[in-house]
C-alpha cells in the first residue's frame, strides 16, 4: 500500500521544469507528470537535477509554482529520469486535475512498474477553476534587486526571478516578514528602476513576493518599456515567471 499523505491521480500533463543543473548551470526542459496531488507530484523526463532538496520552478499550462525536489530515480534503473517534488506554494494549484478524486494509492518507491498514465481530457472535471486572479501578469526574467529595510544601514542582495507591473518575486536566503515595508533598486536587462513594496509571501531559504506600493513617473516608465521588451522576447518560448505576487 501506498504510503502518501494525500492521494494521487495517475495523469501524464506536459510541464516545463527550470532549475539548476548538475554543474550548477540554469536549465529549462520539458517533462511529463506520472501523477501528481495537492502538494506533490512525480515525474519523468528529466536527468540532469543535482539532487534532493534542490529548488525548481515547474510550469503547467501558463500556471507556476516553486517546487522542492524530494527523490531522483536511480540511474540506471527503471526510475532513471523520474522524480518526485513537493510543492512549496500549495495555494498555487497548477495541474488541471482535482486530486480529491483518485484511484488507491498503490505508490512504492522505486517501483519497478510506474503506474501507467491517462490523457488530461480524460481526467476528472476540476473541483476548482485554476483562473489567474491576478491583475497583472507576470514574466520571468532574471536580474539582481537590492533590497533596503527601514533601519537598516546595508542593503540586502536578491536575484529577480519574476516581474509585473505590480510587483516582482525575489530569490533570497535570508527570510523577510510578510507585511514589512521596503525599498528596492532592480535591474533587469540594463534597465533600473525604484520602488517602495511590502513583503506579500515570505519562502524560507526560497524567496520573498513583493507587491509594489509606490513607483515614481521615472521608474515606472522604465518598468512598462521593460515588461514590453521582456513580453516580446518570451513570447516564442512561452516561460511565464515563479512569483508569488498580484
Amino acid at each position: 500500500m501506498g504510503k502518501r499523505r494525500e492521494n494521487r491521480v495517475s495523469v501524464s500533463l506536459p510541464v516545463v521544469v527550470t532549475g539548476l543543473d548538475q554543474n550548477g548551470n540554469p536549465f529549462s526542459q520539458t517533462a511529463q507528470t506520472i501523477d501528481v496531488s495537492r502538494v506533490g507530484a512525480r515525474l519523468s523526463g528529466i536527468r540532469c537535477l543535482r539532487g534532493p532538496g534542490e529548488m525548481v520552478t515547474i510550469e503547467c499550462s501558463s500556471r507556476f509554482a516553486r517546487f522542492r525536489v524530494i527523490w531522483i530515480g536511480i540511474p540506471g534503473s527503471s526510475e532513471d529520469g523520474h522524480f518526485g517534488v513537493k510543492s512549496l506554494q500549495p495555494e498555487k494549484r497548477i495541474f488541471k486535475i482535482d486530486p480529491g478524486v483518485s484511484e488507491n494509492d498503490s505508490y512504492v518507491p522505486q517501483s519497478q512498474a510506474p503506474k501507467p498514465a491517462i490523457t488530461a481530457s480524460s481526467t476528472p472535471k476540476p473541483a476548482w477553476d485554476h483562473i489567474e486572479y491576478r491583475a497583472n501578469p507576470r514574466i520571468r526574467c532574471s536580474g539582481t534587486g537590492q533590497i533596503v529595510q527601514p533601519g537598516v544601514a546595508y542593503p540586502i542582495w536578491a536575484k529577480v526571478a519574476d516581474l509585473s507591473l505590480g510587483g516582482c518575486y525575489l530569490e533570497l536566503v535570508f527570510t523577510l516578514a510578510q507585511n514589512s515595508p521596503v525599498e528596492l533598486k532592480l535591474t533587469v536587462r540594463d534597465h533600473t528602476f525604484t520602488a517602495s513594496g511590502t513583503v506579500a509571501t515570505s519562502h524560507p531559504g526560497v524567496g520573498v513576493g513583493i507587491r509594489f506600493t509606490r513607483v515614481d513617473d521615472a521608474s515606472r516608465k522604465v518598468l512598462i518599456e521593460l515588461l514590453q521588451e521582456l513580453t516580446v522576447q518570451r513570447r516564442p518560448a512561452g516561460l511565464p515567471g515563479t512569483g508569488d505576487i498580484p
